[in-house]
């Protein structure tokens, strides 16, 4: 819709605001999370998807580790740099529990399956996909947290993000955005 031939960079999920920074692409998409601190810093379009933060563990724990709560003294992984990770931050001074962080949204649920870690918080579409390539995990029922999907620009570049707005409103209002999610099986 912009009239431009998509190149797709790849960086490490970290990376993506300095990055959109720097000038290494015009938008950092990737499950970027809409924050204050990024809403300050940034240009970023409206929101486009609504995420969960899940608790995930292994099938026998699911009648023991319910909640943050119940997970006094344990570890639980996440993706550093994300709602995720401050949620957890915040629950090690309420709960007790221990606070493990990942460079990737890969290897926390491996390491839960290998008894490193006793639980993982991360978004529930991660959460999904990597129930079907790790066996043994479950997805406690219920939000820890919810929030929201958006595009990284940088602030100079208001106005491509506003473009950008106006192309996601069409996709929302003409049912094109819901059948991409659809077609790669998010649409929930």
């Amino acid at each position: 819709g912009l009239g431009r031939t998509p190149r797709f960079v790849q960086v490490a999920y970290q990376t993506i605001d300095q990055s959109v920074t720097r000038g290494d692409f015009d938008i950092g998409m990737s499950g970027v999370e809409d924050t204050p601190q990024r809403r300050r810093a940034f240009a970023l379009t409206l929101p486009y998807f609504e995420f969960r933060e899940v608790l995930t563990v292994r099938v026998p724990d699911t009648g023991r580790f319910r909640t943050l709560a119940d997970l006094r003294g344990h570890k639980v992984g996440t993706l550093s740099g994300t709602l995720a990770y401050d949620t957890l931050l915040a629950a090690e001074a309420a709960h007790s529990l221990v606070t493990v962080s990942y460079d990737d949204d890969v290897h926390p649920y491996e390491d839960l399956a290998r008894g490193r870690v006793d639980a993982v918080l991360l978004d529930h579409v991660l959460a999904a996909r990597s129930m079907k390539r790790v066996p043994g995990l479950a997805i406690q029922p219920g939000a820890i947290v919810t929030g929201h999907y958006v595009g990284d620009l940088a602030k100079a570049n208001a106005a491509l993000r506003d473009r950008i707005d106006g192309l996601l409103k069409e996709m929302m209002r003409d049912g094109t955005l819901r059948q991409l999610f659809e077609m790669w099986k998010v649409w929930d």
